[in-house]
């Protein structure tokens, strides 16, 4: 598999949690210890349509998981909730207007390589509040799977889903050919 690459907006929308919730002087601190860690300062240069490595967003995680959420593993799911309330909110508003997630999920497996490459997401409904995602061509993280699991939460919620559950079947950052996950509602 090629290196998986993410697009800035996807960073955007970390910087962008971290400072709805942890506060400006948190963005700064940040920045400050990927420089450490990774030895370059983006803190001004992140450009929402420029390709990054996956491994950035992975150790941008990491600071944010143990520096600001005090090693809580939920902070992925959080953050990619954040980024669906981002997405649909302004975005692709245009996706909740018919309030099916099944549309909703569709319609954003369709946009998937305009954010993540190489990589492929397809959408099935498997019953009447069921849906199956299947991610291929992307060697994703686990935490970054997490991530999935609160956007693709988020957007069964916000398309009029309740007590939704989403499950992680396979994942290729645990050595699965895909990614796939199970989406059911109420």
């Amino acid at each position: 598999m090629v290196d998986p690459e993410i697009k800035g907006m996807t960073l955007k929308s970390r910087i962008e949690y971290i400072t709805n919730h942890f506060g400006a002087a948190s963005v700064k601190m940040v920045f400050a210890k990927l420089k450490e860690k990774r030895g370059d300062d983006l803190s001004n240069k992140i450009l929402a349509t420029k390709w990054y490595p996956l491994k950035l967003q992975s150790d941008l995680d990491d600071i944010i998981r143990y520096e600001l959420a005090k090693g809580d593993e939920l902070i992925y799911q959080k953050m990619g909730a954040h980024s669906a309330d981002m997405h649909y909110k302004e975005k692709y508003s245009g996706f909740l207007k018919d309030k099916d997630p099944f549309h909703v999920l569709k319609k954003s497996t369709f946009a998937f390589d305009l954010y993540f490459r190489p990589g492929k997401a397809v959408c099935t409904k498997t019953g009447p509040k069921e849906i199956k995602i299947e991610v291929s061509l992307f060697k994703s993280t686990p935490k970054n799977c997490q991530t999935n699991i609160g956007f693709y939460t988020r957007a069964v919620e916000l398309s009029g889903g309740k007590d939704v559950k989403v499950i992680e079947r396979t994942c290729t950052g645990k050595g699965d050919r895909v990614c796939t996950f199970i989406i059911s509602w109420d």
